[in-house]
């Protein structure tokens, strides 16, 4: 027996029976086919765990030692020599914590010691996601922050008084996931850089930032995998704005949040992509090393030679007859393929898009959905955490709010003092967002009654936009 396809059955069959498994081979996703609990949709949608197990990834630096707001307060009363000392725990309390006993970030120092209230395992998942998939190759990434020292006497204290960081001696490789080119390495490394060369902003911002790219990457990546071998370029995706009224005529209806994940369901095509991967990256394609997509392949057979083809065809067939065998015997019943059950398209790419149908088709016919469910509603509750708008009876839309419409315009405008409104349009797109007509119009009444918005003419050359903040 082929060496491979005993590696495909030692990690699919477990006593003799078939189940989908977490992919190994490469990674696209962080997630499980457990739905996300409130909990960590709560963390989810503050990104400050996240943003903090990131930041000391990158700077290879251990978690602190647990403290709380009394553990502090001791350590104040020891280097501070007062006889008020309730009244200067008082002021503490009230400057330097939230009302739920967590310390407010003051400082980007602080990031280092931010940590999830639960579900810790699956925070520190995602956040060794975000490090691969958005820092991986980047010149540019973020500064040690205890190299910054803070600008008043009182956020000197707080700082002196936190556990000590340490570094992480290990050095522990976090490659874990695919990193998988979505056209936003760019912007990103720009906003990156914005980020550590503003203290202030990156101190308030950056868990925006984090959250802002890791919820582009997924949906540029979710799109560039349903487009399987068409390395057609990926257009920006439509998003509105949570203020204004839509209709489902609105270019950014049917760009938007529909173009990407109809009626709210990734209709298991996630779970199908993580796995149909998982098991093409088991051939033995001469000269492709794992990890590798589907793009991969098209490119692979443009240039591999007939018997390397003719190979990898026999090997192909050996899979579609495995899993198609096993799958039967999970009493799967394939005439409900349809008449999408055939042989296709008989070359390396129509035999693997053919293990994707068979993929999708029993996740959507069988009693396993729930697996593929679970693991696509990890983007779907994200999303609608963070970036949806409830339109009634057209649905949900991809929708920002003020705060986050401005913040990505102040990325945008970058270190310039003001951006021509065309060239503002222009720089959201290369972040991945459109907006349409009408939601163009909004954004120029909010800029203008915002004082923002330096008008020479009424023509778009001519018009500006100032730096926010």
């Amino acid at each position: 027996m082929n060496s491979w396809l005993e590696n495909v059955k030692q990690f699919y069959l477990s006593k003799g029976s078939f189940a989908h498994r977490t992919p190994e081979k490469i990674r696209l996703f962080p997630f499980t086919t457990h739905s996300p609990t409130p909990n960590l949709l709560a963390e989810l949608k503050d990104f400050q765990g996240v943003c903090g197990e990131v930041n000391r990834l990158l700077n290879n630096i251990e978690p602190a030692e647990p403290f709380n707001m009394t553990s502090l307060l001791e350590n104040v009363s020891k280097e501070v020599e007062t006889q008020h000392g309730t009244h200067l725990a008082d002021i503490i309390k009230e400057t330097a914590f939230y009302d739920d006993g967590r310390l407010f970030c003051f400082h980007p120092m602080m990031f280092y010691y931010r940590s999830c209230t639960k579900s810790d395992k699956k925070i520190s998942t995602i956040a060794n996601y975000c490090t691969n998939v958005l820092f991986e190759g980047q010149s540019e990434t973020l500064p040690d922050y205890r190299n910054i020292p803070a600008k008043n006497v009182f956020h000197k204290l707080i700082l002196s008084c936190l556990p000590t960081l340490r570094k992480n001696d290990k050095s522990k490789e976090n490659k874990n996931f695919s990193m998988i080119d979505v056209g936003l390495c760019e912007p990103f490394q720009e906003d990156i850089s914005l980020m550590a060369g503003n203290t202030k902003f990156a101190t308030i911002y950056l868990p925006e930032l984090l959250k802002f790219y890791y919820l582009l990457y997924q949906l540029r990546l979710l799109e560039k995998l349903n487009n399987f071998f068409d390395d057609k370029e990926l257009e920006p995706i439509y998003f509105t704005l949570d203020w204004e009224r839509l209709s489902k005529e609105r270019v950014a209806y049917d760009g938007g949040w529909q173009r990407l994940i109809p009626k709210g369901n990734p209709d298991y095509k996630m779970w199908s992509h993580a796995n149909c991967l998982e098991l093409l990256n088991h051939l033995p394609l001469k000269g492709l090393c794992s990890p590798f997509t589907y793009l991969d392949i098209k490119n692979w057979t443009e240039t591999a030679d007939s018997q390397d083809i003719c190979d990898a065809e026999k090997a192909l067939d050996e899979l579609l007859s495995f899993y198609e065998t096993n799958i039967e015997k999970l009493d799967f019943p394939w005439d409900l393929f349809g008449h999408g059950f055939c042989k296709g398209e008989d070359t390396v790419t129509g035999k693997s898009l053919l293990l994707w149908k068979m993929i999708y088709c029993q996740f959507k016919y069988s009693g396993r959905k729930r697996a593929a469910e679970g693991y696509s509603s990890w983007l779907t509750s994200f999303v609608k955490q963070n970036y949806i708008k409830d339109r009634g009876r057209i649905g949900n839309t991809l929708a920002f709010n003020r705060q986050q419409l401005m913040f990505l315009s102040r990325l945008c405008i970058g270190n310039k003092e003001k951006l021509r409104l065309r060239e503002l349009w222009t720089e959201f797109a290369r972040r991945g967002v459109a907006f349409d007509f009408d939601s163009q119009r909004q954004i120029v009444t909010l800029f203008e009654k915002l004082n923002l918005l330096e008008k020479k003419s009424d023509s778009g050359d001519a018009q500006y936009v100032r730096a926010i903040f």
